[in-house]
């Protein structure tokens, strides 16, 4: 799904793009559309946690991106996670979730703090 401005703006990144105009919605309509989805997927019940707390749950390591990659690295070797000598703390941190910790998400979890580096249009958590 992909958001703009104006039927327009729509038509304009279709010929830029080459890729066909779609089904095209209003944010109410689309609002409409989602909220028999969303029900209680979205209530207080369901658990909210930054991507370092199930890694410390499952493999035991205090994570942070803020940690200096060499750190990083030999926590992933720790634990038999491949890494490449270019990647950020925020790849091998997104790494080590997917080896230890994803799968063993059982409840729905909104999992956040997304590395930078996972995500083109994430926003930056500075607490």
């Amino acid at each position: 799904m992909r958001l703009f401005r104006s039927e327009e703006h729509v038509r304009q990144w279709s010929a830029t793009s080459g890729i066909p105009v779609g089904a095209v919605f209003s944010l109410d309509a689309l609002w409409r559309l989602a909220q028999p989805w969303f029900h209680n997927r979205l209530s207080s019940t369901w658990r909210r946690a930054t991507m370092a707390e199930p890694i410390k749950e499952n493999a035991g390591e205090d994570m942070h991106p803020s940690m200096p990659v060499e750190a990083m690295r030999v926590i992933a070797d720790k634990h038999g996670v491949a890494h490449n000598p270019s990647w950020g703390s925020g790849k091998i941190i997104e790494e080590l979730f997917e080896a230890s910790a994803e799968s063993a998400l059982i409840q729905p979890t909104f999992v956040t703090g997304h590395p930078v580096e996972k995500i083109e249009m994430v926003l930056q958590n500075y607490e």
